[in-house]
């Protein structure tokens, strides 16, 4: 299960220590982390404890960077199926 950073970070208290990309950095509250760079589009994928510090470790948010708009989706689900795209099929 993975957490979006800036949601786990509601509930944390204390001092920080991040781990991205091979590196690490301790803030001295959530709301530090939140303003700083690391705490924006990070998923959360793992919390422990180290050397009794809250450690979390962060990684990149998938983000679509690649949309093909120049498909005809409608003509082809059309042709699959023989009926027109419906926002409910398959429900």
């Amino acid at each position: 299960m993975k957490i979006k950073s800036d949601e786990a970070i509601q509930i944390l208290k204390g001092k920080l220590k991040c781990k991205y990309n091979n590196q690490s950095k301790i803030f001295s509250d959530p709301i530090e982390f939140s303003n700083d760079e690391w705490g924006k589009n990070k998923t959360v994928s793992c919390i422990c404890v180290e050397d009794g510090i809250l450690s979390i470790t962060l990684e990149d948010t998938p983000v679509l960077t690649q949309c093909n708009t120049n498909t005809n989706w409608e003509q082809e689900h059309f042709e699959k199926t023989g009926h027109e795209p419906n926002l409910f099929d398959g429900v």
